[in-house]
């Protein structure tokens, strides 16, 4: 007589006549070495891209304050303009009736300046996305700056999320029926870095300052597609 029963915790088992054995799923072979090659090349890379991370995370964070610095600025400029238009308006011998048509072309022209300075450079037409933009352009001076190697980190982190797709395919669950909370957390570290290539993919799009744009070729083209079992 043989049944089989599913268990939420210990995975899937049968009973053979009263006796019962438990299933698990084991890679052998050249699977076995295949999962163990992309296991170590993952290691390597994320050894790798940590180092990277290291170096990156404070050029991005001068760079943030300097977009910081740069909307202050803004700020305060335009907070000197109404200044200056409220002395002139009722403080001066102009008068509303000669600063009405000054303050009409002023914000007609600011609001014409914006709109062409943002299809230019392709974005929404939004305070996070001029933010964005600011942030981007100015990491990409200090990586130069500083020598850091963007390319090489968009690189790695293209592998890492290859490595872990294939790694999720390869091995195995360890339930037969539901999935295990250390299944679920890789999952979502893959998707949580597959989530940030695409950011960084989209910001390298719309960057005007990219190496592929100043050189007339357009934008700069996306990382290749793969599949989960290709390069074996």
């Amino acid at each position: 007589q043989l049944h089989s029963v599913a268990s939420q915790n210990e995975g899937f088992h049968i009973s053979i006549n009263g006796m019962r054995y438990r299933l698990t799923l084991s890679p052998e072979g050249r699977t076995a070495q295949i999962i163990e090659d992309k296991s170590t090349k993952l290691r390597e890379t994320l050894t790798e891209l940590a180092k990277l991370e290291v170096e990156k995370r404070p050029l991005d964070a001068k760079a943030a304050r300097h977009t910081k610095r740069v909307l202050t600025v803004g700020l305060f400029y335009l907070l000197s303009q109404a200044a200056v238009i409220a002395k002139l308006t009722f403080y001066s011998r102009f008068g509303w009736d000669v600063m009405e048509p000054i303050t009409y072309f002023i914000t007609f022209g600011t609001a014409i300046m914006g709109f062409v300075f943002f299809q230019y450079h392709k974005i929404e037409y939004s305070y996070p996305a001029l933010a964005a933009l600011l942030t981007q352009r100015k990491a990409r001076r200090l990586y130069q700056s500083y020598g850091f190697d963007i390319a090489r980190y968009a690189e790695l982190q293209a592998l890492a999320l290859k490595y872990e797709q294939q790694l999720l395919v390869l091995e195995p669950p360890r339930s037969m029926m539901v999935a295990d909370e250390t299944d679920e957390r890789r999952k979502e570290l893959y998707e949580a870095r597959k989530l940030r290539l695409m950011q960084q993919e989209q910001e390298q799009a719309m960057d005007p300052t990219s190496a592929a744009v100043r050189k007339g070729k357009g934008r700069p083209s996306r990382v290749k597609s793969f599949s989960a079992l290709d390069s074996y």
